[in-house]
């Protein structure tokens, strides 16, 4: 492939060539050489794009251009019109594209992308804020981008193109002198000048297919609420249980083959060096992988590089990453850094992946009393599904403890609370508690309280009062329940105060009842002005 950076052929770019009566247009000028993305290409044709008229032309080029090497042979049928200038592009060797020779001289060069594409480290990088480290992109020279393209998504000082590229590798650049330059009729120039809308060139059109081939299936993927194709934050305070309920979730997805364990990541930067052989262990019996910040090569700042190299890979389909837990890839307070990653996050979903990202609740509550998760409103605003974890009392005589996860953003249709038990027996090992996790029917949450900010008795012997005087006095159970659900304490606590002040006894009880059909019992509070029988 002749590439416009050698020096025989720097200055040349693909132009159609002029009619046969045009007159010898001027050499263009050099700054239509040095943007580096041009708004629109030059329109392909099917005659020889050479330094020499064709048989039937003579006229066309202008009397300094000297004799070059073609870039295609007279017979190459035209090619298809430049979209977004990837589709027109050769892949070069470096032996034949002098800017990956420089690139690989410089040490800058990663790998190649496909389609043309090449990913490169930024060579200025000091000018980058600080957060997570993603490479920039080299694409080599086609219709759309006749010297290439050079790009970062970081912001710098100036603007750093093709032509800043160029520079810093001490190769050439092309300008409006050289004598090599193809000229240009003036029916090619007006249409290649003729203005086009900028957001053409990100344009999707034509790429439904390759879009839903790489899009995944709202599915459950992790018990009922980690949806398959989205990013899922699960926050809840440390040592809640959060990881080892996620764990055997992703455990029980491999065993009835929902995902291919091969194409799960667990990325555990929160633990000790027993708690990551521990879950180095089960999950590595199980298949899966398991990336560990300082163990080998891997550090927290290859994560967002690692998803995105998987995207422009295009790997990233039906794979599952858990990162746990994610303030140790990025400073929540940060939003400039966090929501680097967040994207990060975003693209990998959209390319057909799933992201868990696991994170601690603050330790100041809401007003409410419920927990408040850690950092601002970044991951909240940039996740499909947000859910908040807190632990619950469980039933009377349980050895177990109980975690309810209340969601607070979704974008699929996921529940809008979920339950897991899971053993507390003193003395049982890690994989027995991960084991012993069980999913709590949401029929019985009643039948459980929240920790932290305890109701005391008035104030459930005052909701007692309440639902007596009204239509919920029916039942004993249904008493209890109601009661529970009103004051968020157990069942078993709401039934003790109705038992204790059920009677006769004005000023010593508060209601009694009458026993109806079945055996229902219908309560009805007592007149305390009546003297005692």
């Amino acid at each position: 492939m002749d590439h416009p950076c050698n020096p025989e052929n720097l200055a040349r770019k693909l132009r159609p060539p002029p009619s046969r009566n045009a007159p010898s247009a001027a050499t263009p000028k050099a700054e239509d050489l040095k943007n580096c993305e041009p708004a629109s290409a030059a329109e392909p044709h099917a005659g020889p794009v050479s330094g020499h008229p064709s048989e039937g032309d003579k006229t066309g080029l202008s009397a300094s251009a000297p004799p070059s090497p073609p870039f295609a042979a007279p017979d190459t049928p035209s090619p298809p019109p430049p979209g977004d200038g990837a589709s027109e592009v050769s892949p070069a060797s470096p032996e034949q594209d002098p800017v990956l020779q420089a690139l690989h001289a410089a040490e800058l060069y990663w790998h190649a992308l496909g389609k043309g594409e090449h990913r490169v480290s930024c060579p200025w990088a000091e000018e980058h804020p600080e957060g997570p480290l993603i490479r920039a992109v080299y694409r080599e020279p086609g219709a759309a981008y006749p010297l290439g393209q050079f790009r970062c998504v970081h912001a710098h000082a100036e603007r750093r193109d093709i032509t800043s590229l160029l520079k810093h590798l001490k190769l050439p650049v092309p300008d409006g002198t050289d004598p090599q330059l193809v000229a240009v009729s003036p029916e090619g120039r007006a249409a290649e000048d003729a203005p086009k809308n900028p957001l053409r060139r990100f344009s999707l059109r034509g790429r439904a297919d390759e879009m839903e081939a790489a899009a995944a299936d709202t599915k459950p993927l992790l018990g009922r609420f980690v949806v398959r194709g989205q990013a899922t934050m699960i926050y809840a305070e440390p040592n809640a249980g959060k990881t080892l309920i996620v764990l055997n979730l992703c455990l029980d997805a491999i065993a009835r083959r929902v995902i291919d364990p091969d194409n799960v990541y667990y990325i555990n930067a929160d633990d000790s060096s027993q708690g990551v052989a521990t879950k180095l262990r089960l999950m590595q019996d199980a298949g899966a992988h398991v990336l560990v910040p300082g163990y080998g090569p891997f550090k927290t700042h290859h994560l967002a590089e690692m998803l995105d190299q998987a995207v422009a890979q295009r790997t990233a389909l039906g794979t599952l990453v858990i990162i746990d837990t994610y303030k140790k890839f990025t400073d929540l307070m940060d939003k400039r850094r966090t929501s680097v990653l967040n994207q990060v996050c975003r693209q990998y979903v959209m390319a057909g992946g799933t992201v868990v990202a696991l994170g601690h609740t603050a330790k100041n509550p809401n007003a409410d009393g419920t927990p408040r998760y850690q950092g601002g409103t970044d991951v909240l605003e940039d996740f499909d599904a947000v859910y908040v974890g807190r632990p619950i009392i469980p039933k009377a005589g349980a050895d177990e403890r109980v975690v309810k996860f209340t969601r607070i953003k979704c974008r699929a249709d996921s529940p809008e609370d979920v339950a897991y038990a899971y053993a507390t027996t003193r003395g049982i090992g890690y994989d027995e508690k991960v084991a012993s996790v069980q999913a709590v029917d949401p029929d019985d949450y009643a039948a459980y309280a929240t920790y932290n900010g305890q109701v005391g008795e008035g104030e459930i012997m005052a909701a007692l009062m309440r639902l007596i005087r009204s239509d919920g006095a029916v039942g004993k159970m249904e008493l209890a329940r109601a009661v529970a659900k009103e004051c968020a304490v157990s069942q078993r606590v709401g039934l003790d105060v109705l038992n204790r002040y059920t009677g006769t006894v004005p000023r010593e009880h508060l209601w009694t009842f009458e026993t109806g059909a079945h055996g229902r019992r219908t309560y009805r509070l007592i007149d305390q002005a009546k003297p005692s029988p």
